[in-house]
């Protein structure tokens, strides 16, 4: 996960090119205030690719968005049923990594 300014910079080639040789899957851009459709994608990103790990790499609204897709992927259901309470998380979150764009008081 990435925020479109890290990734508009050049620093996500950067940090791709580090990662060659790994099955790596990049989701750019989430808007404003995470919407569930924005946290499915990713679920679904995570879930093809059979991911072990998220790794978020942006401002509020990324590190949100990943990190309930981190906490669902590995679990059953879709993102609407833990959202609404109709499901509880049955196993443990993937590893979950944050690196913050963002900077000032209340920030990350």
């Amino acid at each position: 996960m990435a925020g479109t300014h890290f990734h508009g910079g050049g620093a996500c080639t950067a940090l791709l090119a580090s990662l060659s040789g790994r099955d790596v899957a990049c989701k750019i851009g989430v808007p404003h205030e995470a919407p569930l459709d924005a946290v499915r994608e990713i679920i679904e990103i995570g879930r093809s690719h059979k991911a072990s790990a998220v790794v978020a790499v942006g401002g509020g609204a990324v590190i949100d968005a990943a990190k309930a897709a981190a906490a669902v992927i590995p679990n059953v259901g879709t993102i609407d049923e833990y959202f609404h309470g109709r499901r509880e998380l049955a196993c443990e979150s993937l590893f979950f990594a944050a690196a913050p764009t963002t900077s000032g008081t209340g920030t990350e």
